[in-house]
This record gives C-alpha cells, sequence and structure tokens, in this order.
C-alpha cells in the first residue's frame, strides 16, 4: 500500500482510550538505542517470555487427562529453550550495552517474575 502511496495510521492498542501510551520511560545509552524501563518492564526484563512460560504450562494442564509426560514435554522443552535464550540475549546486550546493561540490570533486577526470578 505504501507502494500506491496510501498511507494507513494503524492503532497499537485499540483497545487503550486515548490510542497511545505517553511519556514512557527509559534509560539512554551510550548506542543509541534506548532500554524501556516503564510500563511491565520495570518489573522484569522478560515479560513476554514469562507469558511464553506461562501459556504452555496451561495448554499442558488442560490435557490432565493424559497419562504419562506427554503433554508435559512441550513446557518442559519450552522452558529450556527460553532460559537459554535469556542466557543468549543476556550475552548479547552486555556486549551491546556495556556498562549501561549494568545499570539497567540493576534498575530492574528480575529476569521472569517479579521478587522470585
Amino acid at each position: 500500500m505504501q507502494q500506491q502511496g496510501i498511507y494507513i495510521t494503524r492503532n497499537g492498542f485499540p483497545q487503550v482510550p486515548w490510542n497511545e501510551i505517553k511519556n514512557l520511560k527509559y534509560l539512554k545509552t551510550k548506542c543509541g538505542s534506548p532500554l524501556l524501563i516503564d510500563g511491565y518492564w520495570k518489573y522484569c526484563r522478560k515479560p513476554a517470555y514469562t507469558a511464553d512460560i506461562y501459556i504452555a504450562t496451561c495448554w499442558a494442564l488442560s490435557c490432565h487427562q493424559w497419562f504419562g509426560v506427554l503433554p508435559y514435554f512441550y513446557p518442559i522443552f519450552f522452558f529450556f529453550m527460553i532460559i537459554h535464550r535469556y542466557t543468549r540475549d543476556m550475552t548479547r546486550c552486555q556486549t551491546k550495552y556495556g556498562k549501561d546493561w549494568t545499570t539497567y540490570c540493576k534498575r530492574v533486577p528480575y529476569a521472569f517474575i517479579p521478587g522470585i526470578i
């Protein structure tokens, strides 16, 4: 559509009455890209990973009538996959942001579940 010269604004959060979230707090970094420290990200660094693990576990628990470990294979596999992905993200972000990443980790100390992990 942009090739035809048509521009349609998309709303990121159509359910929010004011249609956009203003005045977000973020940490300015030396490399130029900001790190968000507001909303869900002021409580934990990876809220999407937490939600993914939670959803996978709920899917397995919904199969409670099945015997054995088959329904639980997916959340167990997914948990270890997310942990591996998290460690790669931390290494990559430490390399990219340096001291700013250390400051961010002190500001947002929990990775997945606020107050626990």
